[in-house]
């Protein structure tokens, strides 16, 4: 399986079973991403960002009410778009090491601009 089927088989398998894989611009964010935040980067970005989703989901079906809401990206396009509200969703609820793979490097690199 190439890199751009890789990331985009991340949102089939959980969260979008009706992912278009021959969409253009959804390949084209896959693709951005993986230049911009290497494969094991953006594979990590995609998941913990589908997990926030997949617990806020959980939460608000819990009766919880959560502080802030979680945004939603069902393809790798929705999450190159949204890559600014997730930071933003994390910092608010604590939990920004979630969407960011741990090391101190990418962080600095990539979201301390």
């Amino acid at each position: 399986m190439n890199k751009t089927n890789e990331i985009i088989n991340i949102f089939y398998e959980a969260i979008n079973p009706d992912i278009n894989y021959q969409n253009k611009t959804i390949r084209k964010s896959a693709d951005e991403m993986i230049k911009r935040y290497g494969l094991m980067g953006t594979i990590e970005m995609c998941k913990k960002a589908i997990k926030a989703q997949q617990e806020y989901e959980e939460a608000i079906s819990n009766g919880q009410t959560p502080s802030e809401i979680c945004p939603t990206a069902i393809t790798p396009y929705e999450l190159q778009t949204k890559i600014p509200k997730f930071k933003r969703y994390f910092k608010l609820t604590e939990r920004r090491k979630v969407l960011m793979p741990e090391t101190p490097e990418f962080v600095k690199k990539h979201f301390n601009k």
